[in-house]
């Protein structure tokens, strides 16, 4: 089964709404919970976050350092928050 958001969605979001889409099929697709940071999602994650030509310029956070904190926290399980939290 796939599931992917409708056409032309990605393009639209970005990289943090390509990222957050992501997640968040993996955390409402039965069992409902939150998804565990794997090396298969961290790679997924990597390329969503990936620059594409219709992003916006703006950058927040540098692939490098989004590739640190994948691997540091690998294992743990991923939720949102709007907050800015100390990673």
């Amino acid at each position: 089964m796939d599931n992917l958001p409708a056409d032309g969605h990605d393009e639209r979001r970005g990289p943090v709404g390509r990222i957050l889409d992501l997640v968040f099929l993996r955390g409402t697709i039965p069992p409902y919970s939150f998804p565990t940071l794997t090396a298969e999602l961290g790679r997924e994650i990597l390329a969503a976050a990936a620059a594409r030509p219709d992003d916006s310029d703006s950058e927040v956070i540098s692939a490098t350092q989004l590739a640190e904190f994948l691997e540091r926290h690998a294992g743990h399980s991923l939720a949102f928050s709007e907050k800015v939290l100390d990673a």
